[in-house]
């Protein structure tokens, strides 16, 4: 066979293979990337709930010995809950009371906020 016709063989199948991966893959790489996106905006609405619940919850609790009580009443803690660590799940449903001097949230609060951070970084949210 002469080496034109080889190189034009090449070339087409290049070109074909090329063409039908590019149709193939597009829209698979597409809706990767769109179910990427949509899980990070889910993630940060989440984020954001979770901490206006801390908000709430910090404004509006009267009494020290029921922010554990208040916490585990607000319905976006059944969406934190699984993501807290054991001692933090500890401090939440404790029955005691952990005064901080200096601060002006009660100790299961700081200590959702600060799990909250945590798993926004863990889910690549923040750096």
């Amino acid at each position: 066979m002469d080496e034109k016709v080889i190189i034009a063989l090449v070339a087409g199948t290049s070109a074909i293979v090329g063409g039908l991966l590019s149709t193939v893959l597009s829209p698979i790489i597409k809706h990767h990337l769109e179910a990427s996106a949509a899980r990070m905006d889910r993630q940060r609405e989440q984020i954001q709930a979770w901490r206006d619940m801390v908000l709430y919850i910090g404004r509006n609790s009267a009494d020290l010995g029921s922010v554990g009580q208040e916490i585990q009443a607000h319905r976006d803690f059944l969406t934190l809950e699984p993501h807290l660590t054991d001692e933090v799940r500890r401090s939440i449903y404790s029955k005691s009371i952990t005064i901080v001097v200096g601060s002006t949230l009660p100790k299961q609060l700081r200590d959702l906020t600060s799990e909250i951070s945590r798993i926004e970084k863990q889910w690549g949210l923040r750096k």
